[in-house]
């Protein structure tokens, strides 16, 4: 019984501060936890965790089975909370784990402790685990990866002694034992398929773990070089990484379940390697301008003063310097993991979320922060070493107090509210046209794991058509694109309900008019916009949840943007009404809210441009452009000039929103137009033919090079291009003349 009671005091002794960090954490990430789904991906998140759907690629198996796992078990609030709840754990838990890592580096254990809870309450990190992210459950393995590492090198057993060599002309005594040779020290190789193995469960989970593979590798071969030339060792470790790595057969297999979101459709193998190899998303890596990349490593410098603090980023540098004196091997491993890390990232065209990919970065200067507070901690003289132990938490402390406000998700609904606000507004089996993200993952979210208004008929906008936003996410070669003017025309006749979050430009649906209703609007025959206008109820008056007088806008560009949208439908509302001014006000607040967003911009100064007030909209235009260089904005700035009569100015414009974005079809169909003021007739075909070839259904485009053909006797041609404008707008009386003409 006493050794039982000496080992349990051992253990509590060994791991108590571990467990302390993780209740410490955890406590912090509870208490500022987001209580519902947050901005961009994170309804994506829960809604495939929860139905064990098919996220994003390459995807996150792990983290879908244990978030299920553990919002089934854990029955606390909604789901939403159960999955943000559970990346708090994990958060906590790779807190604890990084503690008992630099144990091992080996540092002291109040060092240790502080680095570690310094790396928990470090901005970027904090921020994720209190929304339901993957992040914190990459680096619970990132911690384990770095631990198995650290104590295999300090798993190292000396040699035996060696025996005296002979001395020479004498020979061995026969039975006598050869002298031994001198061996390097051994280590317990147990601790390397450890990791093996974990890693391979971390690329489960993020692609992330692929970048501190080369510092992993120069850190067990600094330690010992015949290490990879032992064959079966190396065997036995890519088979436990691939044992790891095999979760992935998950997007396949729940893929044949037909999960409620299943992205990527991941059923055939050309669909499962695309899915696996992400490859929605190489387009985005290594293509950026320099001055692109120079930009996002400047934000990275920028904002690391923010994870640590300045006390905590200066102990950072010093850190790297102690950590170079002590081990060198060690500092040479980590300081490559930094740079690949800032460089591959610095490279990476992720805008809306590019502060969580410098995590690794982030991780490694917590290691050089624990060696520095370290360095402070043995100069300390004795008599004062508990002084100076609690001294070294003011980095952490510091770090809480500063990231609180920012971090704190605990009253923020907002992206809840605006979701409620959409279905509150929907008659039965209603059909909603949806941008990419919010509200369509809020919305996923409601109607599939709250299952509230499972009528509501959720499709896609994307920028040749519209798909259900279930299969909008499918290959590009299995997506069955409807043209938005036909889809929307078509469920019209049907007599259903259509609304969009956003308002098209009005040529981009002809016989369609849009009127603005509370938070949406509402497509309705053209003919009928008076009457449905007057049927619009009130905005000021809907008793909508989001109110974006009371919102504080520190939770970024989705926040900004929802905002925004429900003061353009207000301002609309006004203007269908009479009230010029009150819908201008409204223009300019969500002007002030979101002038930074392009979407918002295009969006007010579309409405300019719809009343004629061509100089304020190409003002706004020019203004954004001055502040970020957008391929629509240039087009629209482009169409804005064409109306002003300046002809050039409009070319120089089309050609530069090309140059950025080739595939935007808008831009080579007003460049045609351009062409053909010019009577410049080759140029302009070139340029129709190639807005069809990105957009087949362009009205503009067809309509124009249907004409084009006809003047060139290109008869058969044109009437085909004649019956595909007419099937989008029947209404037509251009197009009908014209194909009973060639018919």
């Amino acid at each position: 019984m006493t050794r039982m009671s000496d080992a349990r005091r051992n253990l509590l002794r060994r791991h108590g501060p571990a467990l302390g960090i993780f209740v410490v954490s955890l406590a912090v990430y509870v208490r500022t936890l987001c209580p519902t789904v947050f901005v961009e991906g994170t309804g994506e998140n829960i809604v495939a965790a929860w139905t064990l759907g098919v996220p994003h690629p390459p995807g996150f198996p792990l983290f879908c089975l244990l978030g299920k796992l553990f919002a089934t078990v854990i029955a606390i609030g909604s789901v939403a909370y159960r999955v943000n709840l559970f990346a708090a754990v994990m958060g906590a838990l790779a807190a604890a784990i990084l503690y008992e890592a630099l144990l091992l580096a080996p540092l002291r254990a109040p060092a240790a402790a502080a680095a570690a809870l310094a790396f928990a309450f470090s901005s970027t990190f904090w921020g994720q685990a209190t929304i339901g992210e993957v992040y914190t459950t990459s680096f619970c393995l990132v911690g384990l990866e770095l631990a198995f590492l650290l104590r295999w090198r300090a798993s190292a057993r000396p040699s035996p002694p060696a025996s005296p060599t002979p001395a020479a002309g004498r020979k061995r005594r026969r039975g006598a034992p050869p002298a031994a040779r001198a061996t390097k020290p051994a280590r317990e190789d147990r601790f390397l398929l450890w990791f093996a193995l974990v890693f391979g469960l971390g690329m489960a989970v993020h692609y992330q773990h692929a970048l501190l593979l080369p510092g992993y590798v120069i850190l067990v071969v600094a330690y010992d070089r015949g290490v990879l030339r032992r064959g079966r060792l190396v065997l036995k470790g890519l088979l436990l990484g691939a044992a790891g790595f095999a979760l992935q057969a998950y997007a396949p297999l729940r893929s044949l379940a037909n999960p409620p979101l299943d992205w990527g459709h991941p059923q055939s193998p050309a669909a499962w390697w695309q899915y696996l190899t992400a490859g929605q998303y190489r387009g985005r890596m290594f293509h950026l301008p320099v001055k692109s990349v120079f930009a996002n490593l400047a934000t990275f410098l920028r904002d690391l003063p923010q994870e640590f603090w300045w006390l905590g980023l200066a102990l950072v540098l010093v850190g790297g310097v102690v950590l170079l004196r002590r081990e060198r091997r060690l500092f040479l491993a980590t300081a490559v993991t930094f740079a690949i890390a800032v460089v591959w990232l610095s490279n990476y065209d992720i805008p809306w979320e590019i502060d969580v990919y410098y995590l690794p970065a982030l991780f490694v200067l917590a290691v050089w922060l624990g060696y520095a507070l370290d360095w402070l901690l043995e100069r300390a003289p004795a008599r004062a070493f508990g002084a100076a132990a609690a001294a070294l938490f003011l980095v952490p402390s510091a770090a809480l107090a500063v990231h609180f406000r920012t971090n704190d998700l605990s009253g923020q609904r907002f992206v809840l509210d605006h979701g409620r606000d959409v279905l509150d507004q929907l008659p039965p089996h209603a059909v909603v046209l949806l941008p990419s993200t919010n509200p369509t993952f809020v919305l996923l979210y409601l109607t599939q794991v709250e299952h509230l208004r499972p009528d509501v008929q959720l499709w896609s906008r994307l920028d040749k058509g519209v798909a259900p936003v279930k299969q909008a996410v499918y290959p590009s070669w299995e997506v069955t694109l409807e043209p938005e003017a036909r889809f929307v025309a078509e469920r019209l006749a049907k007599g259903e309900a259509v609304f969009s979050v956003e308002r098209q430009a009005r040529d981009r649906l002809p016989g369609v008019a849009e009127v603005p209703w509370a938070c949406l609007y509402r497509f309705v025959p053209g003919g009928e916009r008076a009457a449905w206008t007057a049927r619009a109820p009130d905005p000021a008056a809907a008793h909508l949840r989001f109110d974006p007088a009371r919102q504080e806008f520190r939770f970024g560009e989705e926040q900004r943007l929802i905002a925004s949208r429900y003061l353009l439908v207000r301002g609309d509302w006004l203007a269908g009404r009479g009230d010029a001014a009150g819908a201008d006000r409204q223009y300019q607040e969500a002007l002030r809210i979101g002038e930074e967003e392009p979407a918002i911009v295009l969006q007010v100064a579309q409405r300019y441009g719809d009343g004629a007030r061509y100089e304020q909209a190409a003002a706004l235009y020019r203004r954004a452009l001055a502040r970020k260089e957008d391929a629509e904005l240039h087009d629209r700035l482009g169409t804005i000039y064409g109306k002003q009569g300046k002809i050039e100015e409009a070319r120089e414009q089309f050609l530069r929103a090309i140059a950025m974005q080739p595939e935007l079809a808008d831009a080579h169909a007003n460049l045609a137009s351009v062409y053909g003021r010019a009577h410049d007739l080759p140029s302009a075909v070139a340029e129709l033919e190639l807005a069809l070839k990105y957009d087949p259904y362009h009205l503009q485009a067809l309509r124009n090079l249907s004409f084009a053909y006809l003047q060139a006797g290109r008869r058969e041609e044109a009437r085909s291009l004649l019956e595909r404008a007419a099937a989008l707008d029947p209404e037509d009386a251009q197009v009908r003349g014209l194909l009973g003409q060639v018919q």
